[in-house]
């Protein structure tokens, strides 16, 4: 199963949507009716979603039981906290020289740490699900996922959640149906390959039922769904991930980028919004022009980052999350977003 393609998959739509930008007012500066908004929107329910699918699945290689809960939360603090919390101090940092709102000294260093800031609250968010998921799971010793994540999805569709920015805590509820979907897909993957023509077309028709009534709805309102909390949501974000893990090929371009794509999660909206400044400095106005650069270079920069920071033993850990006492070469590196302690 292409668990990793997948994650660099969920990356590229991430970079690409902070190219084009979170609104009108961001970005290239596109609205609706424009290609690139349209992209940017349908896909909203794939984009986060996918990310914590895939760390679902892969949290069931080696969830934690009652006696190393502990050490299994610290790996996740390690791996995931520390390197969030420098890039996000870096990104604010970055922010006070353009003087925009993620500013470090707008938003202010605990609010940069332990609330809601850019993208940063997916690991905050994840992380909430590690600690409470992690000690539940272990408490049942890994059975009735199923029964977690149908209470999930009842809990998404009836609205409840805990509406705080501290910790990510809002989003924690938004992507646990997801990860529990991953879990669940992980723990019954022998099923999955035994069924698998038939659960990927059921996935597909989730996915274009749910597609066609979100075109139904822009052409009724010029405007895409922005709810996350209903059925048309899930059943896009739900089934899109099950149909890219039943159906995805091998694709080598995808492969070559997945060591590097916890790096380019931390690090790529820095190089996004150097190119497209750099650019509209040189008088460039062409969209689809300031796309494909911001894209580029919002891959590629993080990329030689990773190469050179891997190349100092002291910052392998906090900053790239991965063990100091041992370099991988690229093609054998551990996942970048779930890895284990």
């Amino acid at each position: 199963m292409p668990i990793e393609s997948l994650r660099v998959v969920a990356v590229l739509l991430l970079v690409a949507y902070h190219v084009i930008g979170a609104g009108p007012e961001a970005g290239l500066n596109v609205e609706y009716p424009h290609p690139l908004r349209l992209f940017a929107e349908f896909l909203v329910d794939a984009r986060m979603p996918l990310f914590a699918f895939v760390a679902g699945f892969v949290y069931a290689f080696r969830p934690p039981t009652l006696a190393d809960y502990g050490g299994f939360l610290t790996g996740k603090v390690r791996r995931l906290i520390i390197p969030g919390w420098i890039a996000a101090l870096l990104f604010s940092l970055a922010g006070m020289a353009v003087d925009n709102v993620y500013s470090l000294t707008t938003q202010g260093p605990i609010r940069v740490m332990f609330y809601h800031y850019a993208h940063y609250w997916f690991l905050q968010s994840i992380m909430v699900i590690f600690v409470v998921f992690g000690l539940v799971d272990a408490l049942l010793r890994h059975r009735h996922t199923a029964l977690l994540f149908l209470g999930a999805v009842a809990m998404t569709l009836e609205g409840i959640s805990l509406r705080t920015s501290f910790l990510s805590i809002g989003g924690a509820f938004y992507l646990l149906p997801y990860f529990l979907f991953g879990t669940l897909c992980h723990r019954h993957a022998g099923q999955l390959l035994r069924y698998r023509v038939w659960l990927a077309a059921l996935a597909l028709a989730a996915v274009l039922a749910a597609g066609w009534w979100n075109i139904g709805l822009y052409l009724e309102t010029g405007r895409l769904s922005g709810y996350r909390g209903d059925l048309q949501s899930l059943g896009f974000g739900l089934g899109i991930a099950l149909a890219m893990l039943l159906l995805m090929p091998r694709i080598a371009w995808l492969d070559a980028l997945r060591p590097f794509s916890f790096t380019i999660y931390l690090y790529h909206v820095l190089a996004t919004s150097a190119t497209r400044r750099a650019l509209q400095a040189l008088e460039v106005t062409d969209v689809w022009v300031l796309f494909a650069c911001g894209l580029t270079t919002g891959l590629l920069v993080p990329v030689l980052l990773h190469l050179a920071i891997d190349r100092i033993p002291a910052l392998r850990q906090p900053v790239l999350g991965l063990r100091r006492n041992r370099r991988p070469k690229p093609a054998a590196a551990r996942p970048g977003f779930d890895p284990q302690p």
